[in-house]
């Protein structure tokens, strides 16, 4: 992607304020990265579009509605990393690990179930993921291996004798991970497999497609922050490499950001007296007409945060003080989301309403130990 692209791009420089040590990762999920309270055993959420019917069985407002099964995530997290799927469920041991899930196309229409494996010291060793497409089925087996120092430093994946894709992880004497390389093979669903019963493609956006090599390195400083980063396509000839400066408060407060077109991007971060990040401003070198600026108040009911390009303000988002967005505004489209909670106080239910018309719900079960 080039730089003078700038939506979609340029708005996730914007949200990159903090790099800190990074760790390998496996595909589990946790109920404190879903933000949820208790302990949980687990967690079904679907999607619906809703419809109004004076003979619906939904009532919203004090009208009724009818609910049909909905293919498509939206985020209501403000923090990225703690970003929920919907048309999923996930089970939890007593110990929080999870143990398995289940992607559906639609409430009723499963596409995917990872079954997880760990071993006596809690690592994850293994999984195993059924594929139900629309001429049979695949298995899809993922082998984890650690160091002695018990870091993740490899993942294999097969279908069958096939190796599908392989990640190796490596380390400084610190511990801090200064590369990752993926290695992808070829892709075990065609493109007719990309289709379920009602036509609707499936993202299969993780899944090996084609074969290529992603390569990524880091440095750091004293305080074990990322100074340097560079992701690269080497066939493909294309990278993006960062270079981060701190303050004494160990503070991102400049990004420069330079791709293979020479092409640069500098992003410059403010805080408060508390540390928390007040403002963001993105220019490109070559552009003077690429700029765009967050900026994000703090009130005891939440946050409010604004970016503004040189024209003026493109989106605006409120944000509870539990971190669930309650207002997104841009000018294409005015959205509001209003919550209900169960006894722990995690949200049960989450109405869209587009121009203050109630248009989506997401309903989320969870069951608890």
């Amino acid at each position: 992607m080039m730089m003078r692209e700038i939506n979609k791009f340029y708005l996730f420089l914007l949200f990159t304020i903090s790099i800190t040590t990074l760790q390998a990762q496996t595909d589990t999920i946790s109920p404190k990265r879903l933000s949820i309270k208790g302990k949980v055993k687990k967690i079904e959420d679907f999607s619906y579009f809703l419809e109004a019917n004076p003979k619906g069985k939904r009532t919203i407002d004090g009208k009724r509605y009818n609910i049909y099964p909905f293919v498509e995530d939206w985020n209501i997290e403000k923090n990225e990393s703690k970003y929920t799927k919907t048309n999923v469920s996930y089970e939890f041991d007593r110990t929080g690990k999870n143990t398995n899930s289940v992607s559906y196309y639609a409430e009723g229409n499963p596409f995917g179930k990872v079954e997880f494996l760990y071993d006596s010291t809690g690592k994850l060793v293994k999984s195993q993921t059924n594929f139900n497409v629309s001429d049979g089925n695949f298995v899809v087996n993922k082998q984890y291996t650690y160091d002695e120092k018990k870091r993740l430093v490899q993942i294999e994946e097969h279908e069958g004798s096939q190796l599908l894709k392989t990640v190796v992880f490596t380390y400084d004497d610190l511990g801090n991970c200064i590369g990752k390389s993926k290695k992808t093979g070829k892709p075990i669903f065609s493109e007719e497999q990309f289709h379920d019963a009602e036509n609707q493609t499936v993202d299969l956006e993780n899944q090996p497609r084609i074969e290529y090599t992603k390569n990524e390195t880091f440095k750091y400083n004293k305080h074990r922050k990322v100074t340097f980063s560079e992701e690269s396509f080497p066939e493909r000839q294309v990278f993006l490499r960062t270079e981060n400066q701190y303050n004494r408060q160990n503070k991102l407060v400049k990004a420069k950001f330079v791709n293979q077109e020479n092409e640069e991007t500098v992003c410059s971060y403010e805080y408060d007296k508390n540390g928390k990040l007040v403002r963001t401003v993105c220019s490109a070198e070559d552009n003077p007409d690429v700029y765009l600026e967050m900026t994000i108040l703090y009130k005891p009911s939440g946050k409010v945060e604004t970016i503004k390009s040189k024209t003026g303000v493109i989106s605006k988002k409120i944000f509870s003080e539990n971190g669930l967005l309650e207002l997104h505004r841009t000018p294409e489209f005015d959205h509001q989301y209003k919550y209900s909670f169960d006894k722990k106080g995690n949200w049960k239910e989450a109405v869209l309403y587009e121009n203050g018309t109630p248009s989506k719900i997401r309903i989320r079960k969870i069951e608890y130990y």
